[in-house]
């Protein structure tokens, strides 16, 4: 038999076809998970089909710190794995169709990305089961999906007698001088939009530059007591939303200082303090929320509630007496207050304050929930969204 015969012979049509079907179930199921993500991480409220018990609960596992890898969620990266796979095999399949010379292009990528996605498979599923101590039903499947990626296509190349190390270098050095080198630019391109889109519709990093005096300084004046216009926020620090919301509203009492007020109630939505959250949510909030009124009692919770929202991803990762030694308070005092149950009583006199607003009598417990005067607004709200509200409403001159 020739080359070319067996290649005519091997070329796995069929086997590919089922490459693309794999691929597309993952794709699917990285899809919900990332969609499962965003919601637990911004809904309190939210309740997915795979919460089934402690020990079964893609929510736990979505709410981890190893749901993260370099500061995108794992499930985003999925699913740029899971259009790679689908671009080459589509590429490789597109060869085979057309009768192209040589053997098909994209085998040894897939061997190559089928054995990665074994290895990352191996690690989250350790993680899950050893660490987080709980298994997610749908992050479960993608595993399975990729021991039959990887199952399927070193079937294919043990048939065809071809080393994956020398199929891999073959693909490469192809794709690197030819056009097909748009299969990597697509994958990279959603990967460049997640970092983009990401901090936005979580909205995090709401004030990423530290020294930006115009936004995040804390020697910024709340307004004088007697504004007529008085902004009240119900508050989580673990929030996203309610980081970029605090900063809008502290833009706001700067740009109009006569006549703009601002005042922080405490309303973390974490089990360990606040009845009204039904199940683990934000697991450091009323920690966060007690480390704001002992700040208080040095007479400096701005600063502290400035620093809590800026830094959101270093709470639960940070010792308190760190944090405190940072902000310029007395540790020791901070400490004994930490451990006082007089703090967690203020912090639960203010979800209390929380509970009477028309919002939570409705059912609605999120954050933030924002009073102007005698309007309230759910949700994050963006400094231009909020100027408008002001300008209109309170006939204010635009913001400088």
């Amino acid at each position: 038999m020739t080359g070319s015969e067996k290649h005519t012979s091997s070329n796995g049509e069929g086997t590919l076809v089922l490459v693309l079907v794999l691929s597309s179930l993952g794709l699917m199921a990285s899809i919900y998970l990332n969609h499962l993500h965003y919601k637990v991480h911004t809904d309190s409220s939210y309740s997915s089909i795979c919460a089934v018990s402690e020990e079964v609960n893609c929510e736990t596992v979505a709410l981890s710190q190893y749901s993260m890898f370099l500061g995108l969620p794992v499930s985003y990266w999925g699913i740029a794995a899971h259009v790679l796979y689908i671009l080459v095999s589509g590429l490789c399949l597109l060869d085979i169709r057309r009768h192209r010379a040589g053997p098909p292009r994209g085998w040894g990528i897939l061997g190559a990305m089928a054995v990665g996605g074994v290895i990352a498979s191996g690690v989250l599923f350790t993680i899950s089961h050893f660490v987080i101590e709980s298994l997610c039903p749908f992050c479960m499947a993608v595993y399975v999906l990729q021991a039959a990626l990887v199952t399927t296509v070193g079937v294919h190349l043990t048939r065809r007698g071809e080393n994956p190390v020398t199929a891999l270098i073959r693909d490469l050095s192809g794709l690197l001088v030819k056009p097909a080198l748009v299969i990597f630019a697509v994958p990279a391109i959603v990967l460049v939009c997640g970092y983009v889109v990401y901090p936005r519709i979580y909205g995090m990093d709401a004030c990423p530059a530290e020294t930006d005096e115009d936004l995040c300084s804390e020697h910024l004046t709340y307004g004088k007591p007697d504004a007529r216009i008085r902004i009240v926020e119900y508050s989580d620090y673990q929030c996203p939303y309610c980081s970029m919301t605090h900063f809008a509203l502290r833009k706001a009492v700067e740009s109009w200082p006569d006549d703009v007020s601002l005042m922080h109630v405490q309303f973390p939505l974490d089990d360990s303090c606040n009845v009204l959250v039904t199940r683990p949510f934000h697991e450091h909030a009323c920690e966060a929320a007690r480390a704001a009124v002992c700040a208080d009692r040095q007479d400096r919770f701005w600063d502290m509630n400035d620093w809590l929202f800026t830094h959101q991803r270093r709470i639960g990762n940070q010792p308190w007496g760190d944090i405190a030694g940072e902000n310029g308070l007395d540790v020791q005092k901070f400490e004994a207050c930490m451990a006082d149950p007089a703090s967690l009583d203020v912090v639960r006199e203010d979800i209390e304050k929380a509970s009477l607003t028309t919002f939570v009598k409705q059912g609605s417990v999120g954050t933030p929930i924002i009073f102007i005067n005698d309007k309230g607004h759910m949700g994050g709200l963006e400094f231009e969204e909020l100027e408008k509200y002001l300008v209109n409403t309170f006939d204010l001159p635009p913001a400088p």
